[in-house]
């Protein structure tokens, strides 16, 4: 760390400056998504950039996917002699992915406002799980693989489509994908002698270890999300068994975000392409939903909504590039889905860069002037 420097006090203009920077994570106003008619709870898995939000609504042992529009609601995603479905991920051209069951078998699919494609497992194997599709519609997953879960990718070639291994270590147990980006590259984790560890599938054909890359007492990771500037997020799990929220670039190498104290918990679980980070942490041994940046830190997504709105937001699955957030939270104590989208415009970074130059700008001056 560099060595600290003593500034002269700020002038008014300069700590207004300041608090507008504040400002960027404050005020998000809370919308109920609810579930399917007739189920018993939901849970949210993503948002896209146009505000179209999936996940999975659960009846007793029977789930139904469901995608939700402002416009529209909340619409089932079922057909057929399907006993069960799930949806997990939907890109920018509304093309959600998940899995169905018919009798014991579980595929995955592409779906499309009644379109369907399916994502057959890796020749050779039973079933497969879609969990992550980017916008140009490569999508991956993992297939049973002699009793094992194996990472699968697949292209968008046929109405049925095969799927093949991601690169994998030479001595992997089982692996999984959870998103891919533009670039084709994809993120999970891979079992390694007994670890389980974050890890990078690199569209080379390559597996990048993102675990090696952790401190000494990290038991197993997972990597959840990756934009499309390649920042990966996700958790690691300590040998006390708290986890702490982790966020890696090329620039700035891992960086482990723990939670409040050694006993609290945290975890990234998506991040969007301005580098905001949502997930959960505990507060007081209860999960709530929590927001990151590198230039604000972490926060209880909590404390930047209305107090009296009767919501206390648990989790955040997913975050678009407009700042909207989706997760799971309590509305008047019942459990339920959630919106969060911001009232204020939140700068984009280039305009927090150039809002610092502007600080630096006038600190300068006024040294100068005195």
């Amino acid at each position: 760390m560099l060595p600290s420097k003593k500034l002269r006090p700020l002038t008014p203009i300069v700590l207004l400056t300041l608090a507008s920077i504040t400002s960027a994570y404050q005020q998000y106003e809370v919308i109920n998504i609810g579930t399917l008619p007739g189920s018993d709870y939901a849970i949210v898995s993503a948002i896209n950039n146009n505000n179209v939000i999936v996940g999975t609504s659960y009846a007793g042992p029977t789930t139904r996917g469901w995608y939700w529009r402002e416009d529209v609601g909340m619409n089932q995603i079922h057909f057929g002699n399907q006993t069960n479905s799930s949806a997990h991920d939907i890109n920018d051209f509304d093309h959600i992915v998940g899995s169905f069951t018919e009798g014991n078998t579980t595929k995955g699919f592409r779906y499309n406002y009644g379109a369907w494609w399916y994502n057959s497992p890796i020749p050779g194997q039973s079933e497969s799980t879609t969990r992550g599709i980017n916008n140009l519609f490569q999508s991956v997953g993992f297939s049973d693989f002699a009793n094992e879960a194996r990472a699968t990718g697949w292209l968008p070639i046929l109405p049925d489509t095969p799927g093949f291994a991601l690169p994998n270590y030479g001595n992997q147990e089982s692996s999984g994908a959870f998103r891919i980006n533009d670039s084709g590259d994809s993120v999970g984790n891979a079992r390694l002698a007994g670890t389980v560890r974050a890890s990078i599938f690199k569209n080379n054909n390559t597996i990048f270890d993102l675990h090696g890359l952790m401190p000494q007492g990290i038991n197993f990771s997972n990597a959840f999300d990756i934009n499309q500037a390649g920042w990966v997020v996700g958790e690691a799990r300590k040998q006390n068994g708290f986890t702490d929220a982790f966020v890696f670039n090329l620039e700035l190498g891992m960086q482990i975000i723990p939670g409040a104290d050694p006993s609290q918990s945290a975890q990234f679980n998506a991040i969007n392409d301005n580098g905001m980070a949502v997930g959960e942490m505990n507060q007081n041994t209860a999960s709530h939903a929590s927001i990151w940046t590198s230039q604000f830190g972490l926060a209880d997504l909590n404390s930047l909504i209305d107090p009296n709105s009767g919501w206390t937001l648990r989790s955040a699955e997913d975050v678009n590039n407009s700042g909207w957030i989706v997760g799971q939270g309590t509305y008047n104590g019942v459990l339920t889905t959630y919106l969060a989208r911001p009232t204020d415009a939140v700068p984009e970074p280039a305009s927090m860069s150039l809002l610092a130059l502007g600080i630096s700008t006038l600190i300068a001056r006024k040294r100068k002037e005195s």
